[in-house]
């Protein structure tokens, strides 16, 4: 009996050291979507949170990914083992880091459930992430890594992980694969699940109403509101304000809104009992604050309209200089003509869209019939051609700088004209739900569809596709099985939207769904595509409809014509002499360089104020 107590004894101290040890091994860092279409750039960390060396032999990922860590393979207490999808690549980009091995297939850009296993097959650690909120959006795309915050809380929380910093010009690889996470903390920090505002845009004399609410981590010791003010050329010192907890269990804190013309930029911090921090957004997402514009006089956008505000001296200096004195291949100067004519060009563009029209007739009113979209495409076509030579004649003839005030007003007058006149081709069933849907449209635009349809835009699809002059009407039904289970979804959006659902988060929840619905597009109509039809697909994902079906002159020889912002696009590559710049030149550049990416782009949609 004492020697086999002594045995036991023994084996049992022996193995001690590595059950802590084990189950302090977790997947600690994910590089799952790098920058630049580096699509063979992806690696995957694990970090022993213990201090003794751990034997992995024999363990393996089986999810996400497959690798299995040969004989003898180990991670010393606190260390670290990377496993890449390409060792070629990874060398390239981390000259200085060790790859512990290289696994087959590759993370999904999309998010998926990575496992690690031991030699027995148990799991030892699991992440489920994703690439849409709230996850770190830092990591899709913008240069960063999934750092994992806490090695001893849950790795499925996505309050558990933020985005390692990013690099300089956003293009270039970051990440800290073999080193210590820059997000590491010992304790979970408090969690913060969501932040809300009220208003988004605010008159002078409003006050602005910040709401958290935190979830799981370390209870907050302190949550506090940090912000404040920017304008053209200048960001003021961050100011802090404490925030309170209301009966609801959010904190909140009510401050002035900005004056006119300028931003209000804030963030909450939460400070857990064991002296964790949390910053919402965090500083390492591509927007690490979320903002309040100031107005003063109001008036309502007719077309969507867009201006950047410089809010640092280098880039507003660097804004004036290429407005004023352009560099030899550089923009030509102020045209006050060329510049109406262009603003015009967006106006009616915007303004006379038909495709909305034509989906309903040849989508939704009626059974879908291929001889009646037959019918009724020439009729169409004549109408395009006709709303083309119509925008020439106002934008070509004289005084266009005196009449483009007046120019959404007469878009609009022209588009009921011919929407009317187009129901002349349609039987006596077909004109009873055209006039009902003419009824019907006003009120339905103004009242937030334009928000869904234009981030899902099943009508330009449609309308590419079968307006195209080498459509084959004859696939119609396969096209219509495709998209109608995406549009039945964007239809239940829109009646949330009409319905006021939604309101308290100013409908950013329906607008991501519609988002995702949209990028959908493409997928779920490829496999029922001939050849040309793709090709047709593939000139609608990258350019206006007018180009897809054949009407507007293409500007080049790629068929991109219409592109505001050239190949490079903005803050990218193209064939120019600047650089990209800091917010991105639309000229195109050589290369990009590092920026502030403190300025901001305000944006409004038509219907909402203008300052």
């Amino acid at each position: 009996m004492n020697v086999l107590f002594r045995w036991l004894l023994c084996s049992t101290l022996a193995c001690l050291p590595l059950v802590p040890a084990r189950a302090q091994v977790v997947i600690n860092e994910i590089f799952y979507h790098a920058p630049d279409d580096l699509e063979d750039l992806q690696y995957l960390e694990l970090h022993n949170a213990g201090d003794q060396p751990v034997d992995v032999s024999g363990w393996s990922f089986n999810k996400g990914v497959k690798y299995r860590f040969q004989d003898g393979s180990r991670i010393e207490g606190r260390g670290f083992l990377v496993l890449a999808g390409n060792a070629a690549r990874f060398q390239q980009c981390y000259p200085g880091a060790t790859l512990g091995g290289v696994f087959e297939s590759r993370i999904g850009r999309k998010g998926e459930r990575l496992e690690l296993k031991d030699a027995a097959g148990k799991v030892v650690d699991s992440v489920k992430f994703s690439d849409r909120s709230p996850w770190p959006t830092g990591a899709d795309g913008q240069s960063g890594s999934l750092e994992r915050i806490c090695p001893t809380a849950s790795g499925d929380d996505a309050g558990n992980w933020i985005s390692s910093p990013l690099s300089p010009t956003r293009e270039t690889p970051a990440g800290t694969p073999g080193k210590a996470n820059v997000g590491f903390s010992p304790t979970l920090p408090p969690v913060i699940r969501s932040v809300t505002f009220s208003p988004e845009i605010a008159r002078p004399g409003e006050s602005v109403t910040v709401e958290a609410l935190l979830g799981s981590g370390d209870p907050p010791s302190s949550v506090a509101l940090r912000y404040r003010l920017a304008g053209p050329g200048f960001e003021r010192d961050e100011a802090s304000i404490s925030m309170v907890r209301s009966p609801s269990g959010k904190f909140a804190v009510t401050i002035p809104a900005p004056p006119a013309g300028q931003l209000l930029r804030f963030r909450v911090e939460a400070v857990g009992t064991a002296g964790g921090r949390r910053f919402f957004p965090a500083e390492t997402e591509p927007r690490p604050a979320m903002s309040v514009y100031g107005l003063e006089a109001i008036s309502q956008a007719q077309v969507p309209v867009a201006s950047i505000l410089h809010t640092t001296a280098n880039e507003m200096k660097a804004a004036d200089e290429r407005a004023n004195a352009p560099l030899f291949g550089g923009p030509p100067r102020p045209n006050p003509e060329r510049e109406a004519r262009d603003r015009g060009q967006r106006i009616l563009e915007e303004s006379l869209d038909l495709s909305p029209a034509w989906y309903a007739l040849a989508f939704r009113l009626g059974a879908l019939d291929a001889d009646r979209v037959g019918r009724l495409r020439a009729q169409w076509i004549a109408a395009l051609e006709s709303r083309q030579a119509w925008m020439s004649h106002q934008l070509e003839a004289p005084g266009i700088t005196e009449r483009i005030d007046r120019l959404p007003q007469e878009a609009v007058r022209w588009l009921q004209t011919t929407i009317e006149g187009l129901g002349r081709g349609l039987n006596e069933v077909e004109k009873g739900a055209w006039k009902r849907w003419i009824d019907a449209r006003a009120g339905r635009l103004a009242a937030g569809e334009r928000m869904i349809s234009g981030r899902a835009d099943l009508e330009s699809i449609w309308f590419a596709l079968t307006l195209d002059p080498a459509a084959e009407i004859s696939r119609l039904k396969d096209w219509m099985s495709a998209i109608e289970g995406l549009d039945r979804q964007r239809e239940a959006l829109i009646s949330e939207v009409l319905a006021g659902t939604g309101k308290d988060s100013f409908f950013r929840d329906q607008r991501d769904r519609a988002e995702d619905l949209g990028s959908r597009i493409p997928v779920v109509l490829k496999p029922v595509l001939s050849a040309s039809a793709a090709t047709t697909l593939d000139q609608w994902q990258r350019g206006p409809r007018e180009v897809v079906v054949r009407l507007r002159s293409k500007e080049g020889g790629d068929g991109r014509g219409g592109f505001p912002f050239g190949p490079g696009g903005p803050g990218g590559p193209g064939p120019g002499g600047f650089a990209g710049g800091p917010m991105g030149n639309p000229f195109g550049g050589a290369q990009s360089e590092p920026g502030s990416f403190r300025s901001a782009l305000i944006f409004q949609e038509p219907g909402s104020p203008l300052p």
